[in-house]
């Protein structure tokens, strides 16, 4: 199946088009496989590599397989410098699909402001001076009547490396900084209106193949408490078994606070609705009053950041600072997790409080926190300096800070906890774009929750062993890599979907012949190409690691004196990739996978 894509010259403010054969795609199947190729190949014949920009679709986008309404944004981030990518759902990805296009590629810098209005095959930029210092929300309201949105906010306007862009308010793409990137091509927005249904090879299979995905997931335990609660679900079973992280992952219990920050506690202290992505039957966005308005509630990551992280257990307090996160376009990881950062860094002297203007960071009070985001957002006073992210900040303040930082390739780590999950602690180190627990299936895997008996990894692992965690690892990040970059389905619909399953899907709607062994070959194929692109922009294999934080044993709770050995399984992992004894990839393995220019360079 050819891919077709919108090419975007911002400086010139001209679109075009542009077809990927479907030869060339499918051993990249879309989504950011096929943007990590796309890129590779600018960087290869010597583009700026901070200059393209995507907006990619899967093949099972817009289709009515569930649980993939999903697309990317991909760029060299500006947070961490290496390959970035943000994962979201909601409805613009299949809108996009709808208009004819499985992606979009930007170029340049628009000489002043605009927005992409793309239409059933039709697409032009429109003047955005008016929407230029609107919050995301007022830019979506602004622009709703003309499809369905996706924009930044002030904090990407303002260059802020981890500035997010939102989608229809409450579907957002957080991490590595892709609302900087299209702050700084002055692109505000995106609005995509279509009405034709994407190309399906097989229609009647797979129809088939949804009513038996919704029926199961009917049956399934996991995914109706994900329905029930939503994400906050992950809040209860995780303070079980040490999972959540505490007081910037320094603190192992925390009972008085888990008691309110509860899922129960969330649907009765927020009143919550429930909301769902395109084509999804389960429901698990939460909706939540706030001054009068119904609003998209936080999901437990930001529960987790906001409030496990700094010690607020204060729903509604987390539910405003999430509302406004949205409305300025900040990740609330890699916020979040800076602010607790800076917290420390305070309490330990290393930040004089001439230098925070008046603004008192402190363990349990949400106050601070509301002042500081539109000061990080406008990169004004104490929030400038925030604005930069925990391992800049680090750089500027020595040696001591480095002891409170949660980063792996500078990217603050997501809100789960590789003392309880050892395999977890690996699949950071290694990750692609830093530590990453989505660009992978090493916690569901770790945690029984899913598994993979077509490569023999039926039974439940012991969760902290670094025990046959290497050849765990390397076959989760495959798959999780064709999966959930690629194939972009999302992390929790898709624990209900099976390797064969998504198999039969890509075949249903693409008619090529997939199958396990071909897809973790494309996953494999995928992950040593975005590794290789880091080691091109500057990363190297030294950089898998975790932050002494992260390996700190701690006193008490579920995990106390625990922690991944991380050196042991490392070794094992590079022997299971094939790597060289400096972590990098083998020049064989490179070109049996298609990637012979690769090899070449490297």
């Amino acid at each position: 199946m050819d891919r077709r894509l919108l090419v975007v010259d911002l400086e010139r403010l001209t679109c075009s088009e542009q077809v990927i054969p479907g030869r060339v795609a499918r051993p990249f199947i879309g989504g950011g496989g096929l943007a990590a190729y796309l890129y590779w190949r600018e960087l290869a014949a010597g583009a700026d590599p901070g200059d393209p920009l995507y907006l990619m679709t899967g093949p099972l986008t817009g289709t009515a397989v569930p649980f993939t309404p999903r697309a990317i944004l991909a760029a060299r981030s500006p947070l961490t410098g290496l390959w970035g990518e943000a994962n979201f759902g909601g409805w613009l990805g299949p809108e996009l699909r709808y208009c004819g296009y499985d992606g979009v590629e930007f170029h340049g810098r628009a000489p002043t402001p605009v927005y992409l209005k793309v239409v059933t095959g039709e697409a032009e930029l429109v003047p955005a001076g008016d929407l230029w210092g609107l919050d995301a929300y007022e830019t979506t309201a602004a622009l709703a009547g003309e499809g369905r949105v996706m924009a930044i906010g002030p904090a990407g306007e303002n260059g802020v490396p981890y500035a997010a862009a939102i989608s229809d308010r409450g579907h957002v793409a957080g991490r590595t900084g892709m609302g900087a990137v299209m702050g700084d091509k002055r692109l505000k927005a995106i609005v995509a209106r279509g009405a034709v249904r994407p190309p399906v090879a097989d229609p009647a299979a797979v129809a088939a193949l949804r009513q038996r995905l919704v029926a199961e997931a009917e049956a399934n335990l996991v995914l109706q408490a994900l329905s029930f609660f939503g994400t906050m679900s992950i809040m209860d079973a995780g303070s079980l078994v040490g999972d959540v992280p505490l007081r910037n992952w320094s603190r192992g219990s925390w009972d008085e606070g888990f008691e309110k920050l509860t899922g129960v506690g969330y649907q009765e202290i927020l009143g919550a609705g429930s909301a769902t992505c395109s084509g999804c039957p389960l429901a698990c966005k939460r909706v939540v009053r706030l001054a009068g308005q119904d609003v998209p509630g936080p999901e437990y990551e930001t529960v987790a950041s906001f409030g496990t992280m700094l010690l607020i257990d204060d729903l509604a307090a987390i539910a405003g600072i999430n509302d406004l996160c949205n409305r300025l376009g900040l990740d609330t990881i890699t916020c979040g997790s800076t602010i607790a950062f800076a917290t420390e860094c305070v309490e330990a002297g290393l930040i004089p409080s001439a230098r925070t203007g008046g603004i008192r960071l402190g363990w349990g009070d949400p106050a601070p926190v509301l002042a500081v985001l539109p000061l990080i957002a406008r990169r004004e006073g104490f929030g400038a300096f925030l604005a930069r992210g925990s391992a800049a900040m680090a750089e500027e303040l020595g040696e001591a800070s480095r002891a409170f930082l949660t980063t792996t390739r500078r990217l603050e780590a997501p809100m789960h906890d590789p003392r309880a999950l050892h395999g977890l602690g690996l699949a950071y180190a290694t990750a692609t774009r830093g530590a990453c627990h989505v660009d992978s299936l090493t916690m569901w895997v770790e945690q029984s929750v899913c598994a993979l008996p077509e490569f023999g990894l039926e039974e439940p692992s012991a969760m902290r062993s670094g025990e046959g965690k290497a050849r765990l690892v390397a076959l989760a990040q495959d798959l999780g890599q064709a999966k959930g970059s690629c194939a972009i389905v999302c992390v929790n619909g898709g624990l209900g979907m099976s390797t064969q399953d998504l198999c039969q899907a890509l075949s249903a709607v693409t008619g090529d012949d997939y199958g396990p062994e071909g897809l973790r070959e494309c996953g494999e194929r995928v992950f040593l190409l975005k590794r290789g692109i880091n080691m091109l922009l500057g990363d190297t294999p030294a950089n898998d690691r975790l932050p002494p934080r992260l390996l700190l044993r701690l006193g008490e709770g579920p995990t106390r004196g625990s922690a991944p050995d991380l050196e042991r399984m490392l070794a094992e992992w590079r022997d299971c990739r094939g790597l060289d004894d400096r972590g990098r990839p083998r020049r064989a393995r490179l070109e049996a996978l298609g990637l012979a220019d690769l090899a070449r360079v490297m």
